[in-house]
């Protein structure tokens, strides 16, 4: 609690300290970590995180947000693991495996930081928000759990009532995402095959809510046999 010093001769150290320091010791770690996840594609996230400054915060100079595991994710006994994956938690750097850092803020500066679209997850589960000083980056930063957004389309329904060879005509049909919070538009495609391939769109993106989209008579196919829709977030189309 204090930091003392003493004067020692060559014979004996005195038994009185002269200069008596009490410690304060400063704890400053980011709080109301968010993330809202605008990749729609499973395995890839993208979006703000966002979070709140310390209540000691004078000696903060920057904030780091990284990926991480927590270490020994896979024991079910683990007690710190049931703790750490409620959102906002702090755990020890040493709990963790460290993955990719997203980047830095200096101060001052917004408590915000832009995650690349199609930002690869590679098994990583948490986001971490570490603060610093002009000395140190601390060794216990606050944890988030990543909820990756997945928000596919399904029963994809056309048939086609152009009666041309190579010409497409009829309502192209589709049921929404079941996961579908963060999706705004779809997007329909020809496309060489399911995956997408050399897809050339058709019409407008349809606003969620319209789950149909009238393809018109003589529409050319140019040798595209799969019709394939897309969502779209706020961010990026998946």
């Amino acid at each position: 609690t204090h930091l003392v010093v003493y004067t020692e001769s060559k014979l004996t150290e005195q038994t009185t300290p002269t200069v008596v320091f009490q410690l304060s010791d400063t704890v400053s770690v980011a709080s109301d970590v968010s993330f809202a996840d605008l990749d729609l594609d499973l395995t890839q996230v993208g979006g703000m995180v966002y979070w709140q400054a310390p209540d000691v915060s004078e000696l903060v100079t920057s904030y780091r947000v990284t990926f991480a595991t927590l270490l020994g994710a896979n024991d079910t006994n683990n007690g710190t693991l049931v703790n750490a994956l409620a959102e906002n938690h702090t755990v020890s750097q040493s709990s963790w495996d460290l993955g990719t850092s997203l980047g830095t803020v200096s101060m001052p500066a917004p408590l915000q930081l832009a995650v690349s679209p199609d930002t690869g997850l590679y098994g990583f589960t948490h986001l971490l928000v570490f603060a610093s000083s002009s000395r140190a980056e601390q060794q216990t930063p606050r944890a988030f759990l990543i909820a990756d957004s997945s928000s596919s389309v399904t029963g994809v329904s056309f048939i086609d009532r152009d009666l041309d060879a190579g010409q497409l005509g009829e309502t192209a049909s589709w049921i929404p995402a079941l996961q579908g919070h963060y999706v705004s538009h779809y997007v329909l495609y020809l496309a060489r095959d399911a995956s997408g391939s050399d897809k050339s769109q058709l019409g407008e993106a349809v606003m969620v809510g319209t789950n149909d989209l009238v393809v018109p008579s003589e529409t050319a196919s140019e040798g595209r046999e799969y019709l394939v829709v897309y969502t779209r977030s706020s961010l990026v189309e998946q």
